[in-house]
């Protein structure tokens, strides 16, 4: 192949890639081919803004990197830095609901696009730094204190189990009054419980509502868990019966 032909097919190939697709929940999502490391693909939407839209990614990006970091992690002043610079560098504001949001305007939305995806990338690589260490320390030993929303979580959890039907993070915050992000750390309980009582994970009913699979958080060691394992744990979290079981008191 010529660079003659590169040069007039890249484009092409570049354009095929990337396209706006319809959800399920009334909202347009842009695919495209990158992905994070453990191959989930970013959450890419597009949202109202005012008068204009705007790239979001609901939240979802923070949420991973809550289920890799702890928060004294993400504190942690090199860690900040890396993420505030990830956000300046592509323009991006962080909303209180840790959702990252990137303005369309000017028709400038190829590098919109490619600078909010280079960003969301980015924040993920800061998981990488201590999350195998940290995934170490959430298998051996429990969370000290409980998080006061976790029986919350875990009554609506188990809710769903007994309807036979998953869940999503966003779904879970609006039933037990937290952000999204914030149903981290009392999945991470339950579903370390779960395995202390040698039950199912209760949490595998728990999904990202773009990708329709559970993020890392699932597995004890950290990697993503592949489709064939879900559905099995799915399965036999819908086969057993939670009615008996208190995340407070039994042990």
């Amino acid at each position: 192949m010529s660079l003659s032909e590169i040069v007039r097919d890249l484009p092409g190939q570049i354009a095929k890639s990337v396209y706006v697709e319809a959800g399920d929940d009334g909202r347009h999502y842009v695919a495209t081919p990158f992905v994070f490391g453990d191959g989930d693909q970013p959450v890419i939407a597009i949202a109202p803004n005012g008068d204009g839209w705007m790239l979001s990614d609901l939240g979802s990006t923070m949420l991973r990197l809550g289920f890799q970091m702890n928060d004294d992690a993400l504190a942690n002043p090199d860690n900040e830095r890396r993420l505030n610079s990830a956000l300046a560098m592509a323009g991006i504001s962080r909303c209180n609901d840790d959702e990252l949001i990137r303005p369309l305007q000017n028709g400038d939305y190829a590098d919109a696009l490619f600078e909010f995806v280079h960003a969301l990338l980015k924040i993920d690589e800061l998981g990488d730094f201590g999350v195998a260490a940290q995934n170490q320390e959430r298998v051996s030993t429990l969370p000290n204190k409980m998080h006061p929303r976790t029986p919350s979580v875990f009554e609506y959890l188990k809710q769903c189990a007994a309807q036979q039907r998953i869940t999503t993070y966003g779904e879970i915050g609006q039933n037990v009054g937290l952000a999204a992000r914030a149903t981290a750390k009392p999945l991470y309980y339950i579903r370390n419980e779960c395995l202390m009582r040698n039950l199912p994970p209760l949490t595998a009913i728990v999904v990202n509502k773009a990708t329709g699979l559970p993020g890392i958080g699932l597995k004890p060691d950290g990697t993503q868990v592949s489709e064939s394992e879900w559905k099995d744990m799915r399965d036999q979290v819908f086969a057993t019966d939670w009615s008996g079981i208190n995340i407070e008191s039994d042990n």
